[in-house]
Parts: structure tokens; sequence; C-alpha cells
């Protein structure tokens, strides 16, 4: 009779677990279509993600193109609804987030910059326009200018500076080979995380 009872019981307990499994089973977890670039000769590897804005080379055009990544496929890439296969691709450039915000603060940087040293040239020539008739004031918006000129040229050297960088490029022809792959959306895994903690 206790033998029918711990079996009894095992059933139940087991059965706890195993009638949830459909469920557990139907869970999908959100995933990310990538680009993974593979160094020929070096080992290292870059990703560049799905609809992210890249510029590209095509052969027998030496121009450069740009397009936000719709689509990636096995065979290649899909731009503007235009399908570009793997093959056909001879560079990729990218710009990182970190690169993007710098590049936009650099352009306020140069705006800013610009606008100064064209208020204190504004002055320089200004004072000089009037120095016959006002040598003091002159002097003062002369110097004042200067003044001016003097910070509002390096901060627009400085907000130039970030616009040359280029970013990272994949010159698929000699270094880089690349291919498509499906990867877990790491936000999804990240938010997961922090739910099993707050749940221990």
């Amino acid at each position: 009779m206790e033998n029918k009872t711990g079996l009894t019981l095992l059933l139940f307990l087991t059965s706890l677990f195993i009638i949830p499994l459909p469920t557990y089973a139907q869970i999908e977890i959100p995933q990310d279509t990538i680009l993974v670039f593979i160094h020929k000769s070096k080992d290292k590897q870059k990703f560049i993600k799905q609809n992210k804005k890249i510029t590209y080379w095509v052969k027998g055009d030496k121009s450069k193109n740009k397009g936000r990544i719709e689509q990636i496929t096995e065979e290649g890439i899909v731009i503007n609804g235009t399908s570009i296969s793997f093959d056909s691709l001879t560079k990729i450039g990218a710009k990182s987030t970190g690169l993007k915000i710098v590049q936009t603060t650099g352009k306020v940087l140069l705006i800013s910059g610009t606008l100064v040293t064209g208020y204190g040239a504004y002055l320089v020539i200004h004072g000089y326009s009037i120095v016959n008739s006002d040598a003091c004031g002159a002097f003062i918006l002369v110097i004042m200018g200067v003044t001016i000129m003097s910070v509002g040229i390096p901060i627009a050297i400085i907000g130039a500076i970030p616009l040359a960088i280029v970013g990272q490029r994949f010159d698929l022809e000699k270094k880089w080979n690349v291919k498509m792959e499906i990867v877990p959306d790491k936000n999804y895994l990240k938010q997961k995380k922090k739910e099993e903690r707050k749940n221990r």
C-alpha cells in the first residue's frame, strides 16, 4: 500500500513538470539578424545589426552608396528595396553609436565656433572702418574681435575633427569575409536577467 502511495505521489509530482512543458516551448526569444565580418588573417570579428545605416561599394562602381539595411539574407542584404549579394560588394562601412554622438556634438561645436569667429571678424572689420572717426572705439572693437575670434576658431577646429572620422570600413576583397547570422536579441536577454535577479 505504501509503495502504491509513493508511486502515485511520484507520478503526480512528475506531472507538475511535464504539463507546463508545451507552454514553455511556445515562448519564443526575440532574435536579431546581423552581419558578421570575419577577418581573413586575424582572430577578429565585427558585427552590424539589421536596420543600421551603412555606406557600401559594389564591384565595377567606385562611387559610395548609402542606405539602411532593410533585410539580411544568407546571400546578401536588401537596401532601399534592392537586393545586393555579398559577392557584388567590395566594401561596407558603418559608424558606431558612440561615433555618431561625437560627430553630432562636433557639428554643434563647428557651427557655434564658426558663428563666434564670424562675429569676431565682423567686430574687427567694423573697428577698422571707424578708425579715422573714432580711434579709441576702433581699438576696443578690434581687441574684442580678435579675442572673440581666438575663442571661436579653436571651438570650430575641435568640432571639425570628429567629422573627419569615417568609422569602421570592411574591405571584403582583401581583409574581411561576411555572412549572415541570427542571434538572440541582447536587449531581451538583458531584461530577462534583470527580472530573474529581482525574483531571487
